[in-house]
Formats: structure tokens, C-alpha cells, sequence
């Protein structure tokens, strides 16, 4: 029924909201899947390589260990989504929603997840060895143990995540959007602060979502007895 279309497997799909879907271990390399409604489906160490997802919905799926590597995920909802230890090496998430995923332990090296939202996403362990992670937003997401090492930042929002342990080596950190209210090592702290203290100063405004300096907070962070965020 998948591999016979999308159309035809959507609109079987609107009719059988409540039918399990069971493709654990399931060959789908190659797949078009593209704007496919797979919420909820088991998909855990799958073998989707190369597959277009793009735009599929994917949301609370199990793809525990799927491989997912060359995978075109791109605007692909993943809210929720199970996505520990699996293979995403090289995969194209841009644009994706990825809200409160389960990525512990993946393998996300080289991946694109250019303007994606991790917002509380788990990332703990994860390697992003050579990510492009422009304009990402990892609000409220744990990266704790994370291999950062040569991502690209640009304009990543990582206020309220949890970096510690992270591995940043030739990782920008000056091109990061913000620090605001991170967990950060203390040596990252004090790399940061007397560096770049506007990063720990740029908040969203609650009223129109925009970046903007806050100067009060930023007057704050620069006081030699400010040594990091208080929970």
C-alpha cells in the first residue's frame, strides 16, 4: 500500500486513522515518499537511505535506529519524533520541525538542518561533527555531550539549551544568535562573556518574536561578579 503511491496511501490513511502502522526493519531505500502521513508509524531501524521525505509527517514516529542516511527530510514534521541512534549521516532536515525529538546518540554528522526548530529537542550525545546548523533554533534543546566539533553556527539560537560537556573545537562560537539563560560550561562562560556578552544579552520579544539587545541584562553580564545564570 505505501509503495504504491502517496496519494493513494493518504487518502487510505484518512480513512484508517486508528490503523497501526508496523514497518520496523522495513526496506524502503530509495522510497518517494514525499508529503507522506506516517504520524505515529513504526519505523524503528528501518532502511529508508536516499528516501524523499520531504514535507511527510512524521510526527511521534518510532524511527529508533533508522537509517536515514542521504534522506531528504526537508520541512518534514518531526514533533515528537523517536529518532534515537539512528543514521542521518549526510541527510537534508532543512526547514524541519523537529520539536521535542529524541535524537540521543544520532548520527547526524554533515547533516543540513539549516533553519530547522529543535526547540526542546534531545540531542544528548549526538554527533554533529560537520553540520550546517544556520539560522537552527535549539531553544530549551540538550546538547549535553554533543559533538559539535566544526558545525556551522551561524545564527543558531541556543538560548535556555544545555551545552555542557559539549565538544566545540573550531565550532564559531561568535556567530551563535544567543546564549541567553545556557547552560555552559564555565570555561565556555568565561570565553564568551568578556568576548561577546551580547550573545548572553539578546532576547526574543514576547511581543513580536524579534531579536533584540537587552541593554539592562547586558549591563548585568559585564559586572565582574556576574559568573553565569542563576536557577
Amino acid at each position: 500500500m505505501l509503495k504504491s503511491g502517496v496519494k493513494h496511501w493518504n487518502a487510505w490513511r484518512l480513512k484508517n486513522k486508528s490503523a497501526k502502522l508496523f514497518f520496523a526493519n522495513a526496506v524502503l531505500s530509495d522510497a518517494n515518499l514525499k508529503g507522506a502521513d506516517l504520524a505515529e508509524a513504526d519505523l524503528s531501524k528501518a532502511n529508508l537511505r536516499r528516501a524523499d521525505l520531504s514535507g511527510a509527517n512524521l510526527g511521534e514516529a518510532n524511527l529508533w535506529g533508522a537509517d536515514l542516511c542521504d534522506t531528504n527530510l526537508q520541512e518534514a514534521s518531526l514533533w515528537g519524533a523517536d529518532l534515537c541512534r539512528a543514521e542521518l549521516l549526510d541527510a537534508n532536515i532543512r526547514g524541519a520541525n523537529l520539536w521535542q525529538a529524541n535524537l540521543t546518540g544520532a548520527n547526524l554528522q554533515n547533516v543540513g538542518l539549516q533553519g530547522a526548530s529543535l526547540w526542546e529537542a534531545n540531542l544528548s550525545g549526538a554527533d554533529l561533527r560537520g553540520a550546517n546548523l544556520q539560522g537552527a533554533n535549539f531553544e530549551g534543546a540538550n546538547l549535553q555531550g554533543a559533538d559539535l566539533r566544526g558545525a556551522n553556527l551561524t545564527g543558531a539560537d541556543l538560548s535556555k539549551a544545555n551545552v555542557r560537556g559539549a565538544h566545540l573545537w573550531r565550532a564559531d562560537l561568535r556567530s551563535v544568535k544567543s546564549f541567553y539563560k545556557t547552560e555552559l560550561d564555565a570555561d565556555m562562560l568565561f570565553q564568551i562573556k568578556p568576548a561577546w556578552p551580547e550573545k548572553l544579552a539578546t532576547v526574543r520579544s514576547s511581543e513580536t518574536v524579534d531579536w533584540l539587545l537587552d541593554k539592562t541584562l547586558l549591563a548585568e553580564v559585564k559586572k565582574p561578579e556576574w559568573c553565569g545564570w542563576r536557577n
